[in-house]
Order: C-alpha cells, then structure tokens, then sequence
C-alpha cells in the first residue's frame, strides 16, 4: 500500500488490478461436518462435508458434498 501521508487527499489506485488467484482442484477446500480415517497404509481419507465444491461443473456456493479425497 502506498499513498500520501497527508489529510483530505484522494486515494490511489493501480491501473490495473491484480489477477484473480488460481483455484487449486487437486486438494480439498474447508469443509465442515465431513468424515475422515486413516487406512492401514497410513493414507488419510476425507468424505464429504458442508462447504464449496472443487468440481468446476458445480455452482459455486456452499452444499452437502459427496466427494471423496485420499
């Protein structure tokens, strides 16, 4: 952030604002109410949850989710 560092002036802005971030589809996001366990091999296995889907086809706002991550 920059700007002056007197009163009463008009704020600044870039010319162009930054890009949007990536969405990373190969982890899940936070989800709320989902289970989750550890197999014999060590490996941590995540069902469902309450929260925004990582499939692009699905409309982006909170649900019941059925997926399932290793």
């Amino acid at each position: 952030m920059n700007g002056s560092s007197s009163g009463n002036q008009k704020g600044q802005r870039s010319p162009t604002p930054p890009a949007p971030p990536t969405i990373n589809r190969d982890t899940p996001g936070g989800l709320r109410a989902s289970a989750t366990w550890t197999d014999l091999g060590g490996n941590l296995w995540l069902f469902g949850g309450y929260g925004f889907s990582s499939n692009p086809n699905v409309v982006l706002q909170p649900t019941y989710l059925d997926e399932m991550w290793e």
